[in-house]
C-alpha cells in the first residue's frame, strides 16, 4: 500500500509543473492581446419599484422540432396592448419588440424536456437597462411518468434502466402563450 502511495505521489508531483507552464503560456498570450476594458455602469439606481407589464405575442411561431432553429436567432414579438406610463404612450398595440434566442436546451433522458430561453428584448422606444425581460418555454415534462415506471420495473433487473431512453417533449412558442416582460421607468 505504501509503495502504491509513493508511486502515485511521485506521478502527481511530476506533472504539476506542466500545469504551471500552461498557465504561464495563457498569461503571456493574454498580455499580448489588445483587450479593451468593458464599460462599467457605475451610476445606477435600481431601487424604483414601479413596473409596467408589457404583454407580448410571438409574430411567427417557433418550435424545437424545427432543426433550423439556432441560438442567437432573432425573433420578433408584437405588443398586445398599448403601454402607457405617466400619461405618455410608450408602445402602441402591434409595435414590434425584437429578441434573441439565448439557449436551446435539448431534451434528455428520463423525460427531461426541451427548453427555449429568450432574452435581449429591444425596442427603440424603451431603454434596455430599464427592462427586466427573459422568457423560458419548456416542452412536456415526462419525468412524472418515467420515475414511477422506473421504480416499478426495478424489480425486474434490466427493465428499470430501459426507461432512461424516454425523452421529454419539444418546446413550442405559439400566439396563445402569455409572454410578459417588465419595464421599470424609475430605474437609472
Amino acid at each position: 500500500m505504501n509503495k502504491l502511495f509513493i508511486i502515485f505521489s511521485i506521478a502527481l508531483f511530476s506533472i504539476t509543473p506542466a500545469f504551471a507552464k500552461i498557465d504561464d503560456f495563457m498569461i503571456d498570450l493574454i498580455d499580448k492581446e489588445n483587450a479593451k476594458k468593458p464599460y462599467t455602469h457605475t451610476v445606477y439606481d435600481y431601487t424604483g419599484i414601479k413596473k409596467i407589464p408589457i404583454e407580448l405575442e410571438i409574430e411567427k411561431e417557433i418550435s424545437t422540432k424545427n432543426k433550423d432553429l439556432y441560438e442567437g436567432e432573432k425573433i420578433t414579438f408584437l405588443v398586445k396592448y398599448d403601454v402607457v406610463s405617466g400619461g405618455k404612450i410608450l408602445l402602441k398595440r402591434n409595435d414590434k419588440i425584437n429578441a434573441e434566442i439565448e439557449n436551446i436546451i435539448t431534451s434528455g433522458i428520463n423525460g427531461t424536456p426541451y427548453t427555449i430561453v429568450i432574452d435581449d428584448f429591444k425596442n427603440p422606444n424603451l431603454e434596455e437597462n430599464k427592462m427586466l425581460a427573459r422568457y423560458l418555454k419548456n416542452g412536456h415534462n415526462r419525468a412524472w411518468l418515467v420515475y414511477p415506471l422506473k421504480w416499478a420495473f426495478t424489480l425486474l433487473p434490466p427493465t428499470g434502466s430501459l426507461t432512461n431512453f424516454i425523452k421529454g417533449g419539444h418546446a413550442k412558442i405559439t400566439k396563445k402563450d402569455k409572454i410578459t416582460i417588465y419595464y421599470f421607468p424609475e430605474w437609472k
